[in-house]
């Protein structure tokens, strides 16, 4: 039954009549979607789904998306994909490390599809850790349902259908609603679409925990494998070891297409321009306060100098110009910027997104003072090899594979050259025989280091280089005694030469005190390896040419900070 405007706004169906007697009949008004008696299925349905999930929701308003005339690169290659009628692979993954932009790209490729290609958008999930209904996988599936029978011409009243034969279906497990609420209502139904069209799940790795994480990625691998499922997927996360894992095995590995956004070359050059136009922003938006001050504000160099920080890092650029948009009511500009760029208490509190992001990550491993340690060592190593970072810390080689997979999101593993290799298999598996590692993000570094930022996982930088020194000192006493645990600890020659120089690369020297406890026991060592064992002995423990290296290496070390401490004195 249509109803005019008219009749809607005098009170409905019967608005307006007088003296009517009406004897039995149904009667059914239509306005607005869905309808609670015609699409029941679908009214319940509404009911159990995350609605904060969805691209457009309010309680994501505003939400993050591309900064006009950035990430156009990655854009285009989402959109191609998107757009190709047979594409090689039905599953697309977008990953990068902690910060990088993935959700704002992924915004905007779910606004870009509702605009101008709406029949290609079947429906989005944007994960949030710690945020009720958003970070729970038992809510994905239902909540795409509901979008593909609301987005796609025939679906409707398919899933409408399945939730009417089984209001409990978004109770059931993901294997079931996947099944009955997405399956087998498209295999019905007049959708039948030679373009299949793409679903879009943001933040896959703030999902409540691996293990839920891994089940998704299974079901939707195993579903496009088993069926032909009208639908591909466009997915976006960190490259969490176990989410890896999963895109590497059959049958995922074959129907995906992967972007990387580390590999990403306009990046930099991205960043600067956001930040250039946020800072103009913040100069319109201020001109009683800015009169006098040059503009272009700030400087190119000042623009450059927080691009270089942000190490391709969105989230950091972010929080600059937030920052500003947060305090600049009151204050200065020129003044708030001046405390950006300096250090302390208010420098800790511009950063506080990013400093609650990388501590997010930090606190799901269970250790925290030897993750600490190892991250640590990483501060302090300028060339760091992980294998030597967990030998100098002290760090079990058990421990060290579930540490790299722990900061995964947050360090970048790469080979410089091919001069030393990895033995351990599960580094070779995890890392693809890369054997050197550092922080994705100049930031990292700060937050590490500034107690007021990191709390629990502060790196006090005189403890580490202490400890390391003091262990690179006792190992160096093991090998010239000639300790059997020497040769347990060090797998190859070439390798244990280029550990044994790791003190030429720390970026500040041991306390004095540590050097005078170790001087006697390295005279003794010095000793017992020139006259307490034969050549023979000593080539079977290592080439003493390498050993002598070392030794005289350390001599260096100890007669350097010694000189200092006299002049000190």
């Amino acid at each position: 039954m249509s109803l005019s405007r008219n009749h809607l706004e005098r009170g409905g169906l019967f608005g307006g009549v007088r003296d009517v007697v009406i004897t039995g009949g149904t009667f059914i008004e239509t306005h607005g979607v869905p309808n609670s008696v015609q699409e029941s299925g679908l009214f319940m349905l509404n009911q159990a789904i995350s609605h904060g999930a969805v691209h457009d929701s309010a309680e994501r308003y505003p939400p993050g998306k591309c900064h006009p005339g950035t990430r156009e690169e990655v854009l285009r290659l989402i959109l191609e994909w998107i757009n190709d009628p047979a594409p090689e692979a039905d599953v697309l993954w977008l990953y990068g490390p902690a910060g990088a932009g993935k959700s704002a790209i992924m915004q905007t490729i779910a606004e870009i599809l509702r605009e101008l290609y709406q029949e290609r958008y079947a429906g989005s999930f944007f994960f949030a850790r710690g945020v009720p209904k958003r970070d729970q996988g038992s809510y994905l599936f239902s909540t795409l349902a509901y979008q593909i029978a609301i987005n796609l011409a025939g679906a409707r009243e398919a899933v409408n259908l399945s939730m009417v034969a089984d209001p409990s279906l978004p109770t059931k497990s993901m294997n079931i609603q996947m099944h009955s609420l997405i399956v087998a209502p498209l295999m019905r139904s007049q959708y039948h679409q030679t373009h299949t069209a793409t679903v879009i799940i943001d933040g896959l790795d703030e999902c409540d925990g691996p293990n839920m994480q891994k089940a998704i990625l299974s079901l939707i691998a195993d579903t496009k494998s088993k069926s032909t499922l009208p639908l591909r997927f466009l997915i976006a996360s960190r490259p969490e070891f176990w989410i890896r894992n999963c895109f590497d095995r059959q049958p995922l590995f074959n129907m995906t297409r992967r972007i990387n956004l580390s590999e990403s070359r306009d990046a930099l050059e991205d960043i600067k321009k956001y930040l250039r136009d946020g800072f103009s922003d913040i100069y319109d938006n201020n001109l009683d306060i800015m009169t006098g001050v040059e503009n272009p504000w700030p400087p190119s160099t000042v623009i450059d100098r927080l691009a270089q920080q942000a190490s391709d890092q969105f989230i950091y650029a972010s929080t600059v110009l937030k920052f500003f948009g947060a305090s600049s009511q009151f204050n200065n500009p020129v003044s708030q910027l001046e405390i950006l760029l300096g250090a302390g208490p208010l420098t800790s509190s511009a950063f506080s997104d990013l400093d609650q992001l990388y501590t997010q990550i930090l606190v799901l491993y269970p250790r925290t003072e030897i993750m600490t340690r190892f991250l640590g060592g990483i501060v302090t190593l300028r060339c760091s090899i992980p294998e030597a970072i967990a030998c100098l810390l002290d760090i079990g080689g058990d421990e060290l594979p579930l540490l790299l997979r722990a900061t995964r999101s947050l360090i970048e593993i790469f080979s410089p050259d091919n001069e030393f290799e990895v033995d351990d298999e599960d580094l070779h598996m995890i890392y693809e025989g890369k054997t050197y590692i550092q922080f994705y993000h100049l930031s990292m570094r700060d937050f590490l280091t500034d107690s007021n930022r990191s709390g629990q996982f502060y790196v006090n930088l005189q403890e580490i280089h202490d400890l390391m020194f003091s262990r690179y000192l006792n190992l160096t006493i093991c090998a010239l005694r000639g300790a059997p645990s020497y040769n347990s600890i060090f797998g190859a020659e070439a390798t244990c030469s280029n550990w044994w120089h790791a003190p030429l690369y720390l970026t500040k020297g041991p306390s004095t005190a540590v050097i005078r406890s170790a001087v006697g026991d390295l005279h003794q060592a010095i000793g017992y390896f020139r006259f307490g064992q034969s050549m023979s002995e000593r080539q079977a423990m290592v080439h003493p040419g390498v050993l002598l290296g070392q030794l005289a290496n350390a001599k260096e070390q100890v007669g350097y900070i010694q000189y200092n401490d006299s002049r000190a004195e």
